[in-house]
């Protein structure tokens, strides 16, 4: 029986396989990338893996924080009350989201290593803190969305979280409105 190459399992043709499939210039052994290519290269699976990951686990957690969304409409806890699980729950789903998305889309983005690296942990970080934010607020019991309702030690706490998420929420979208911007110019050169 005749097996073609392709199917084959032995060595010398799953090598032959493999080596078809790697581009020509990573055969090249020392090759120095051209300042263009390390200036901007597209961003590291790995780092979009983290953001996929991070994005189900806040999409999880913003499921479950239906759970006292449900308990304060049934148990008739008040609008106030109502109001603040309803933004936690809608909140948390909405950060997942974006990390999910920001995810995908930035394999279009041209970024350095680094870059990528901050933007993919900028994200990451930003939503987290945020959440940080609202579990200070729901410690303390200050679940009522008309008003703040935290002093001392939970107060600083929660308005440095929030500084926190904020300024790497700014740092997260700089990069994707960057990263896009030189995707764009690429694209009209190539063009």
């Amino acid at each position: 029986m005749i097996v073609p190459a392709e199917m084959c399992e032995c060595p010398v043709h799953l090598g032959t396989i493999a080596s078809s499939l790697v581009p020509a210039d990573a055969r090249v052994v020392g090759r120095r990338p051209v300042r263009s290519e390390a200036q901007g290269t597209s961003m590291r699976r790995h780092n979009q893996l983290q953001m996929f990951l991070h994005g189900g686990i806040l999409l999880m957690g913003g499921s479950l924080l239906g759970l006292p969304f449900f308990g304060a409409l049934t148990e008739d806890s008040g609008q106030n009350v109502v109001q603040f699980w309803r933004g936690a729950h809608t909140g948390v789903i909405a950060a997942g989201v974006w990390l999910i998305a920001t995810g995908a889309a930035s394999s279009h983005l041209k970024l350095t290593e680094r870059s990528g690296w901050v933007l993919a942990w900028s994200t990451i970080l930003s939503n987290y803190f945020a959440v940080a934010a609202l579990l200070v607020k729901v410690a303390v019991g200050a679940t009522d969305s008309t008003r703040l309702g935290l002093h001392g030690l939970a107060h600083a706490c929660y308005l440095a979280v929030g500084v926190s998420a904020a300024v790497l929420a700014l740092v997260s979208v700089s990069l994707v409105i960057v990263g896009s911007q030189a995707a764009l110019r690429q694209a009209r050169a190539s063009s």
